[in-house]
């Protein structure tokens, strides 16, 4: 398994929920900060 990396949240920069490979492709995904 590749290497997962922390999404960001767009709007404060805190880690979000969700880690990702480098390699996956996100279309139309709703990203939000959980606080």
């Amino acid at each position: 398994m590749g290497q997962m990396i922390w999404l960001l949240c767009p709007v404060c920069g805190n880690k979000t929920r969700l880690k990702v490979r480098p390699d996956t492709e996100l279309v139309n995904f709703p990203l939000h900060c959980p606080k």
